[in-house]
């Protein structure tokens, strides 16, 4: 009789994959989402609107993007490392950056759809669902974006431990 040996890390162990893992699906549910509302929208508003409501979503919209992208940076300060590795923390600070960036990205869809119903017309959503899901998916917790977090945690010669 023979037994295996898992391959990997211990199953409770965290990681930089475990936890993009556990975010992914919610990446993926919050951009499907922004696309749904849009669709939403197409379906129950007939005219397309006027200009103003595009370029008010477009202006939210974009900033809310630019935010996106700054605040894992502002948010996320290098550790000291003279302090032990801690990848419970280490995960929880990663994983609530990736929650808020992701909500900062989504939020031009909800303004779209907003200014779409106060004004009337389709096109605000479709320019707020454009914005909201090129951000979600660009700047979204991906693998390669957690590990620039984690580097950037990380610079000044601390460890993270995951």
């Amino acid at each position: 009789m023979s037994t295996s040996v898992p391959s990997g890390r211990p199953p409770g162990r965290l990681s930089l994959d475990s936890l993009g893992t556990d975010l992914r699906p919610i990446l993926l549910a919050m951009a499907g989402g922004a696309v749904l509302l849009v669709v939403i929208v197409l379906l129950a508003i007939p005219d397309t609107g006027d200009g103003v409501g595009v370029a008010i979503v477009l202006a939210i919209g974009l900033a809310l993007a630019v935010a996106a992208w700054w605040m894992p940076g502002a948010r996320l300060t290098p550790l000291d490392p003279t302090q032990r590795a801690d990848p419970a923390a280490a995960a929880q600070l990663l994983r609530g950056t990736g929650f808020l960036a992701m909500a900062l990205a989504e939020t031009p869809v909800l303004v779209g759809v907003v200014v779409s119903f106060v004004t009337g017309g389709w096109l605000p959503a479709l320019a707020g669902g454009v914005i909201g899901t090129a951000a979600l998916l660009s700047l979204g917790p991906t693998r390669p974006r957690l590990e620039l977090w984690k580097e950037r945690l990380e610079v000044r010669g601390a460890r993270t431990g995951l």
